[in-house]
């Protein structure tokens, strides 16, 4: 009897220890024992445990591959074991879900446990709420960081985006803005949307106010009775038209724009015995900008030799 006892602990022992026995008769109940059947997670992750108890050696593996759930071992040996499992925060807008295995495939014992994350908070965000640029215009950048989907639009024409949309994930969206002729500060909104989940983002462009200008390098214009022709050197960001209160002087060209450097100014011979003057007027009625030139001609001196 007592060799019957002792060859029956050893038996269990090579069984339970070792797993070297065939399965046949088996319980993986008993032989497989883990303490979870069911993990549930909110959407921001963390940590949780669970403990398996086991006579074989056995391997732990996951439906994902591991993409957002992380075990402190995937591999155990007899006895008991203690499981740490991080999940990572779900930025998604999706309930996601794994099934983690535990099983001695050469003894086909297995043990399934579900794991299941709640989905994440829909969101968008801007890399930038306000932009500001010159009345001349620019091109600018902004990020988009989200995980939806959702659509661009600016609410002027003047201030464009080269995207109408985008979705999940990262991108970089490019604003041009033209030159503005206005002499008021203009606003333009870009709007970022997604009604599904009722978000909206907003981006400001601020564009300055034309600050018109209109200069000439002269001022004033002498002369003796011969007359002459003068260039006058003009700088300026707006147009400009040329006149003048004399008909002996002649102007070229009558009109310019801001890319018109150079005025002629042609100031005819005097053949009078009395001085004379007159004004040339550079000027912009839309911005009420203007600019003289004073004019000045000596008499003619009329003059005898015998």
């Amino acid at each position: 009897m007592k060799r019957f006892i002792t060859y029956y602990i050893v038996l269990l022992a090579i069984l339970f220890t070792n797993c070297t026995t065939t399965t046949e008769g088996l319980d993986s109940t008993e032989v497989l024992i883990v303490s979870a059947k069911n993990i549930e997670m909110d959407y921001d992750g963390g940590k949780t445990n669970f403990d398996i108890n086991s006579y074989c050696a056995w391997t732990l593996s996951s439906s994902e591959k591991w993409e957002w759930i992380t075990p402190n071992t995937k591999t155990g040996n007899p006895g008991n074991t203690k499981i740490k499992l991080t999940l990572a925060e779900n930025t998604s807008v999706n309930v996601r879900t794994a099934t983690l295995t535990i099983e001695n495939s050469t003894y086909g014992l297995s043990h399934k446990i579900a794991v299941q994350q709640e989905a994440g908070e829909a969101f968008i965000n801007l890399s930038k709420r306000s932009v500001d640029v010159a009345y001349s215009g620019a091109e600018t950048n902004f990020t988009i960081e989200s995980n939806i989907d959702y659509t661009i639009t600016s609410d002027q024409t003047w201030c464009k985006v080269d995207k109408t949309q985008g979705q999940n994930g990262k991108q970089t969206v490019k604003i041009t803005v033209e030159k503005s002729g206005a002499t008021v500060k203009r606003t333009a909104k870009i709007k970022v949307v997604n009604k599904n989940f009722g978000i909206t983002q907003e981006l400001t462009v601020n564009q300055a106010a034309l600050q018109p200008s209109l200069s000439v390098s002269s001022t004033s214009i002498s002369t003796n009775s011969d007359g002459l022709s003068k260039k006058v050197t003009i700088e300026s960001n707006i147009s400009w038209a040329a006149t003048c209160d004399a008909d002996w002087v002649t102007l070229s060209p009558a009109n310019g724009t801001k890319d018109s450097k150079t005025l002629t100014v042609t100031i005819a011979k005097n053949a009078t015995t009395s001085a004379r003057t007159a004004k040339v007027k550079l000027s912009n009625k839309e911005y009420s900008v203007t600019k003289e030139i004073a004019i000045s001609q000596e008499a003619f001196g009329p003059s005898l030799n015998v």
